[in-house]
């Protein structure tokens, strides 16, 4: 079965379908049409979500770099230079 899916939507077949008719820049043809507008509007939400979700992405991959390069610090700090005596 072919994937129906649009690299450039969230949405399956359903934003398949209307990728093709509808332009979210030029919605005049389907003005007053309340399932182009509620189209457009769950586009929009999950187009915000997926904004936000690479921010989120991207600050945790920083907050992760720089526990990496603390552990690194950390790690180079480390004296293995043991006085091992035996005891009496």
């Amino acid at each position: 079965m072919p994937d129906d899916r649009d690299s450039h939507s969230p949405f399956c077949s359903f934003g398949s379908i209307f990728s093709a008719f509808i332009d979210r820049e030029n919605l005049t043809a389907f003005k007053g049409n309340d399932a182009a507008k509620r189209f457009v509007d769950e586009l929009n939400r999950a187009e915000d979500a997926l904004q936000n979700a690479r921010k989120q992405s991207a600050v945790l991959e920083q907050q992760k770099n720089a526990a990496v390069d603390k552990l690194n610090q950390l790690i180079a700090a480390l004296s293995f230079d043991w006085d091992v005596k035996p005891e009496k």
